[in-house]
Parts: C-alpha cells; sequence; structure tokens
C-alpha cells in the first residue's frame, strides 16, 4: 500500500512540473511558484523550462538570477540560492540521499549557493554543500561535500578547488545587479 502511494505522489508530481512548462511568461510562472509553491523568489529572477522539484516550499532565490532550461531542484531540503547567480542548463542540486549506515536511510542537508556564484551545465550539487559568493563550478563537476568560501573555483568528480579568485569589487562584472 505504502508503494501505490508513492507512486501517486511521484505521478501527481510528474504532471505539476510540466504543467508548468506549458506557461511561457516567466511573471506568471514565478508568480504560480511564489503564491502556490510557497518558493521565495527575489525580482528580475527567471526560471526556464523544463524545472523539476520534488515538492512545495524550500526554495529560496535571490534578485536576478538565472536557472536555465531542464534542472533539477530536489527541494526536499532546503535550497537557498543567492542573488545575481546564474545557474547553466541541465544541474541538479540535491538535498536529500540515503546514508551509508547499513539501513540505507533517508538523509536531507540544505544548500546554499552565494551570490554571483555560476553553475555550469551538467553539474551535480549533492547534500549539505555551501558554495561561497562569486564561486564558479565548472561543467560537469560533481560537488559532493564541503563548504566553500567566496571565489572559489570548482572542477572534477568529486569536484575540487582548482584555484580561488578576487571577489571584491567584482560590480563591474554585474552591472545589473548592483544598479537596483
Amino acid at each position: 500500500m505504502n508503494h501505490i502511494k508513492k507512486s501517486v505522489k511521484h505521478l501527481i508530481w510528474q504532471l505539476i512540473n510540466l504543467s508548468l512548462d506549458i506557461i511561457p511568461i516567466n511573471l506568471l510562472k514565478v508568480r504560480i511558484l511564489k503564491s502556490i509553491f510557497k518558493f521565495k523568489i527575489g525580482s528580475g529572477s527567471s526560471l526556464h523550462f523544463g524545472l523539476r522539484f520534488y515538492r512545495l516550499g524550500n526554495i529560496e532565490i535571490g534578485k536576478n538570477t538565472v536557472i536555465n532550461r531542464h534542472c533539477t531542484l530536489d527541494n526536499r531540503g532546503n535550497i537557498i540560492i543567492g542573488s545575481g547567480v546564474s545557474i547553466s542548463r541541465f544541474v541538479s542540486i540535491y538535498t536529500a540521499g540515503h546514508s551509508h549506515d547499513g539501513l540505507f536511510s533517508l538523509k536531507i542537508s540544505d544548500i546554499t549557493i552565494g551570490d554571483n556564484a555560476v553553475i555550469y551545465s551538467h553539474s551535480i550539487i549533492c547534500p549539505g554543500v555551501n558554495i561561497g559568493e562569486g564561486s564558479i563550478v565548472y561543467p560537469g563537476s560533481v560537488v559532493t561535500r564541503g563548504i566553500y568560501c567566496a571565489g572559489s573555483v570548482l572542477s572534477g568528480n568529486p569536484a575540487k578547488v582548482i584555484k580561488i579568485i578576487e571577489v571584491n569589487n567584482r560590480s563591474h562584472l554585474y552591472p545589473y545587479l548592483y544598479a537596483m
């Protein structure tokens, strides 16, 4: 019986996610996500087609952030995305996974992505990761754990810091964000 309930729940969420794809106007989609889904989304943010969510709430997005097509946001835990963030196509952000204690029980950990971060396509962010302000995650990287300082450049599987870039006074890179 529990298996049937889970299957029905997953089917309902698939239908909800598909129904969001037929809304062509970003402003309308954002209003629906804010009012019905209880997401917190800052002004100027854009959420493209093909996004997948797991439940109501637990998502906070800052101003002028772009989440491109076909991204998965596993919001069973909290996902906090800062302002001026660019998340490319096919990025998966997971807040839940299974423990490795032999019981394979569900483990949920929140994710935070700092202001002005860039997450390139096909990257995977695993539960419990904090990505600092102005950080960059290269394409195809799998960020498995950790708290990364501002300006971290991450690459690989598992992702490692390959360098730290200066994030002070980067307003010339994001003039639209600092003009508000």
